[in-house]
C-alpha cells in the first residue's frame, strides 16, 4: 500500500519489513556473540581476523562519535556489525560447528538467508521502494530466520537447567552458595542453575519497597554492571518485572566471576515502578538485555531445511 506524505508517495511496506529486520538483526548478533563467547569467553575477540576485528573496531568508533544523538549504547564490537560483517564472523572455521548446533539448519541455507536479509537491508537503507516481490522473498527468510531465533530461545533463554542450590562440589556454585547462607530470604532471593559451562544466576520475586511488580531500573543495572560486563553474556529480564538474572560462563575468570556474584548478592538496588517500554531506549534496548515471557512460550513449529 502506497500514502502520500505531502507531496511524497511512500510505500508503507518499507517500514512494515524494516520493523522486522531490526528484530532479526539484533537476534542475530545475540546468537553470534553466544557462540563465540561460549568458545572462547570474554577473549573471543582474538578468534577473528585482523581485518574483521579492524572493520568492526572502526564501526564501533563511528557509532561512539554519533552517541550525541542519543542512539543506544554498546560497547561490544558485534553489536556495532554490519550484516556482511555478520556473516563473515558466522562463516568463521573456528566456530562453524558451533554455529550448526545453535542454529539447527543447513549452514548452507540459513547463510542464503542471510545474504537476502542483507540485500534486502541495503534497499531500505537507500530508501528504495519494496514491492510485493520483495515482500515474498522476505517473508520467506522471515520464517526460516525466526526458527534459528526460536531453536536459541529455547536453548539459551527458556531452558531450565539443573538448580544447584546445594552444590559444594562446584568451585562457582560453591562460592555462590557461601555467600547465600547468611541471606534473609524474606528480603531476597535467589539460586545458581548450571549445565556444563554455562551458569545462571536468578533473582526471584519478592515484596520489595512495599509491593510486587518492580521492573529493573534499566540505566542503573547496565551502570551497576559496567566493571563486569564484558564477561556476561546476558542479563536475562522478565518483561513483567520482578525477576532477573545473569547469564555467564566458566571460561571468565575465576576472580571475574566471584565478582559477579558478590555484586549480585549484594541485591543492588535498582528496581523500578516504570515499564520497560517507558524507560530510556538507550538502556532498555541494550543487546545484553534479553527479555522473557513469564511463561515458556510453546516454540513447536516445523523445521525449515
Amino acid at each position: 500500500m502506497l500514502e502520500f506524505k505531502n507531496e511524497m508517495l511512500i510505500p508503507k511496506l518499507n517500514g512494515e519489513i524494516y520493523y522486522g529486520v531490526y528484530e532479526l538483526e539484533n537476534w542475530l548478533k545475540r546468537i553470534c556473540f553466544t557462540t563465540y563467547f561460549l568458545n572462547y569467553g570474554p577473549d573471543w575477540p582474538n578468534e577473528i581476523s585482523s581485518e574483521l576485528k579492524e572493520g568492526l573496531n572502526g564501526n564501533k568508533k563511528q557509532n561512539e562519535k554519533m552517541m550525541h544523538l542519543g542512539g543506544r549504547i554498546g560497547n561490544n564490537m558485534i553489536w556495532s556489525a554490519n550484516l556482511s560483517q555478520l556473516i563473515d564472523l558466522f562463516e568463521n572455521g573456528k566456530v562453524r560447528e558451533q554455529v550448526k548446533n545453535i542454529i539447527d539448519i543447513s549452514f548452507d541455507s540459513f547463510r542464503n538467508d542471510l545474504y537476502k536479509l542483507k540485500n534486502i537491508r541495503n534497499l531500505l537503507a537507500h530508501n528504495l521502494a519494496l514491492s510485493r516481490k520483495t515482500k515474498t522473498i522476505y517473508q520467506g527468510v522471515y520464517e526460516s530466520l525466526q526458527y534459528v531465533i526460536k531453536t536459541f530461545k529455547k536453548e539459551y533463554i527458556y531452558r531450565t537447567r539443573e538448580i544447584k542450590d546445594q552444590d559444594f562440589s562446584d568451585e562457582i556454585c560453591k562460592y555462590f552458595n557461601e555467600k547465600m547462607k547468611d541471606n534473609d530470604w524474606s528480603e531476597f532471593q535467589a539460586i545458581i542453575t548450571n549445565e556444563g559451562k554455562i551458569y545462571s544466576i536468578v533473582c526471584l520475586p519478592v515484596e520489595r519497597n512495599g509491593c510486587f511488580k518492580n521492573y529493573i531500573h534499566t540505566k542503573k543495572l547496565i551502570k551497576t554492571y559496567s566493571s563486569e560486563e564484558k564477561d556476561i553474556i546476558s542479563f536475562k529480564i522478565n518483561k513483567t518485572g520482578d525477576e532477573y538474572g545473569i547469564l555467564f560462563t566458566s571460561k571468565s575468570d575465576k576472580n571475574t566471576i566471584e565478582d559477579i556474584i558478590d555484586l549480585f548478592v549484594f541485591d543492588p538496588n535498582f528496581w523500578s515502578g516504570k515499564p520497560y517500554h517507558k524507560q530510556n531506549p538507550r538502556y532498555a534496548c541494550y543487546p545484553k538485555i534479553w527479555y522473557y515471557e513469564n511463561g515458556s512460550p510453546d516454540f513447536e513449529c516445523p523445521k525449515i531445511c
